[in-house]
């Protein structure tokens, strides 16, 4: 009865407008208490939920709204009537924007994450269904922990020490399932870096990778994605092209991965691509002379490694996200608007804005005029923009789908 509820919850945001999913998301949550049979509802939402999809599909999507969907923000604020809540949920039921990462300073407990969560996702238009994402690897980098009425997660290296896949798999499931208690449709993990250096501060340090081979990494990856479809939770493999050779940080500076990359790092990419475990992958702001266009231009932000190396080479088609636009890696070396317009011509699908200062209308609006403008400047290829709006719809597509098809 619970996993019933918790997926007619998620396919009543796509059915019914914002005010009464959110009226009916509460309605149903207080029935997973009950027995009363759901049977006669289940086909009402079953056909409802078919016929949105259809008038969704006929229905063009004009530059701005595509534009909107590519853009994923962090925001400021922990309740309903916080003033940077209201601004942000207007950018999300005008469209502006096609979802939201919760940080720490966005999380209390239990009960306030998924009110927040839930009064967020009420606001997208049904059509355009938000992506609702959160850090939550385990170990350091787990922004649920057991102050907030979570279970705190052991880091990716203890857990490969402590037991294999599927010990892995059961842990992971703890994982997903809380989260998707709450509301979330996205973790970004895991972390398919390879263990090369084991004095990399943002990795090895942090004990966020499971080994130091493809195989090992692959198999407890693979655990963590497993584990989060059956919550029907999308998960982004991290960081490519490979940033466990590093020396340096690409949260505060340049990193030049140019004489300690080793090729073997795009494997868990390939292999966990042809398996059908790659939900998205997040490119790293990471040097290497390989993934960079010309002079010395990160993954993130350059063709070569997206379209060439990841979608050509890889042969991976799915969705493509940038790291944090606003990291040290990126800022201190790189202006606004050409962040911007290179994170696009790069091909990547959606633009990850952590900082929170850019989440009001003001500023969500010049993103929209720097790349409408490239648009018209032909700096951008509309056709590009399509096909990343074609599969972030693809993807919200699929966690609906993967609802209806457990009612």
């Amino acid at each position: 009865m619970r996993n019933f509820i918790c997926v007619a919850v998620v396919v009543f945001s796509w059915v019914f407008p914002a005010s009464t999913a959110y009226a009916y998301s509460a309605e149903l949550f207080a029935e997973s208490q009950s027995t009363y049979s759901f049977s006669k509802n289940k086909r009402n939402l079953i056909s409802q939920f078919h016929l949105v999809q259809k008038t969704a599909n006929r229905a063009p999507a004009s530059l701005d709204q595509m534009i909107g969907q590519m853009l994923m923000l962090g925001f400021s604020g922990t309740k309903p009537s916080d003033k940077s809540v209201q601004t942000t949920r207007k950018l999300l039921a005008k469209g502006q924007i096609g979802g939201l990462i919760f940080m720490g300073a966005n999380l209390q407990d239990r009960e306030q994450v998924h009110k927040l969560v839930r009064y967020m996702k009420s606001a997208a238009p049904l059509d355009h269904p938000a992506f609702i994402a959160i850090d939550q690897e385990g170990g350091q980098v787990q922004r649920l922990r057991s102050a907030h009425g979570f279970t705190d997660m052991p880091q990716a290296v203890e857990l490969a020490k402590k037991g294999g896949a599927k010990k892995a798999l059961q842990t992971y499931q703890v994982m997903a399932k809380e989260l998707g208690a709450v509301g979330f449709n996205m973790n970004f993990g895991p972390v398919v870096d390879l263990n090369l250096n084991e004095q990399n501060p943002i990795i090895a340090q942090k004990g966020r990778s499971y080994g130091k081979t493809p195989k090992q990494v692959q198999g407890f990856a693979g655990a963590f994605v497993e584990a989060h479809r059956r919550y029907n939770i999308l998960t982004a493999l991290k960081h490519f092209p490979g940033h466990g050779s590093s020396w340096t940080d690409s949260h505060e500076q340049f990193v030049d991965l140019s004489k300690s990359w080793r090729s073997s790092e795009l494997v868990p990419y390939k292999s966990m691509s042809k398996k059908g475990l790659a939900d998205m992958v997040m490119v790293g702001h990471l040097y290497h002379p390989e993934f960079s266009d010309e002079g010395k231009i990160p993954a993130s932000l350059s063709r070569k490694a997206i379209q060439t190396q990841l979608r050509g080479k890889l042969g991976y088609q799915g969705l493509v996200i940038t790291d944090d636009l606003g990291m040290g890696a990126i800022k201190k070396h790189f202006s606004f608007t050409e962040t911007i317009i290179r994170a696009v011509q790069a091909g990547n699908d959606i633009l990850l804005l952590v900082d929170d200062k850019l989440a009001n209308a003001q500023k969500i609006g010049e993103i929209h005029m720097i790349i409408r403008q490239a648009v018209k400047d032909k700096k951008i290829s509309l056709t590009q923009i399509k096909a990343a709006y074609k599969r972030i719809m693809a993807a919200k597509k699929q966690l609906t789908v993967r609802a209806s098809g457990a009612l």
